[in-house]
């Protein structure tokens, strides 16, 4: 008797450790389900348009949502890239996304690819944006949105994304109209106050810049409104009518 007594408790000891793992997983399933999906990091592109690409939906459980393949949806957006998904338990999906912005504009067979300063191209259009800044020369190899440009000179793309990302940096966007590429040793710019300047190739241009923020109250004070600034040489800077 005492033996089936033991048994009978082992028995139901057994079956109350399952019935308590089972609610535990019930319950844990319930608590990392998405209630809330919520959006950090866009600007001009709408927290539910984000939310939609995503794929993420409510109810999904929070530990099987992938970095990869949010990343993959979101990027058919390319204005939004994906930098991070943050769980905040029990029940909270936060996307922190970065929003690409157009920096500049390519002329590409009579139309405009625009891009960002790192190069992806976002959108084609047919007239450049105002304000824009109007690169030439650079004799694009494919368009295709969301990915980076490419050129039949490979070291234009990465010459073209260092002044960008110069002047994006230093807030200097709104002061240059135009990027001549032409000749990635020989990069022309034109200044939005009406001078063009010799550039060189893209090395050391923190330095060639210095000189142009130089040149530039001195030849204002002098009168001149037009003119070419030289700063190919780090070391100084000249100045042509």
């Amino acid at each position: 008797m005492k033996e089936a007594a033991y048994k009978a408790r082992g028995f139901w000891k057994v079956v109350a450790i399952l019935c308590l793992v089972a609610l535990t997983g019930l319950l844990s399933f319930e608590l990392l389900c998405v209630n809330h999906l919520e959006v950090e990091g866009n600007h001009a592109v709408s927290a539910e348009a984000v939310k939609s690409l995503s794929g993420i939906k409510p109810g999904m459980n929070m530990l099987k949502i992938s970095f990869d393949e949010v990343a993959a949806a979101l990027s058919r957006n390319p204005y939004i890239e994906l930098r991070d998904i943050e769980r905040q338990f029990p029940d909270t999906v936060i996307l922190h996304v970065y929003e690409r912005r157009e920096r500049a504009v390519v002329e590409h067979l009579g139309a405009y690819v625009c891009i960002d300063e790192h190069g992806t191209i976002l959108r084609t259009a047919a007239q450049p944006g105002a304000g824009s800044i109007r690169v030439t020369g650079m004799g694009l190899q494919g368009v295709k949105a969301g990915e980076r440009i490419k050129c039949k000179v490979g070291q234009k793309s990465d010459s073209l994304c260092r002044i960008l990302q110069y002047l994006v940096d230093g807030k200097r966007l709104d002061t240059v109209t135009g990027i001549d590429m032409r000749d990635v040793s020989d990069i022309k710019l034109t200044l939005k106050a009406g001078y063009a300047v010799l550039l060189g190739d893209a090395a050391d241009i923190p330095e060639k810049f210095r000189w142009v923020d130089a040149m530039l109250p001195v030849l204002a004070e002098k009168g001149y409104d037009s003119g070419t600034l030289n700063v190919t040489s780090i070391s100084g800077a000249t100045y042509s009518p």
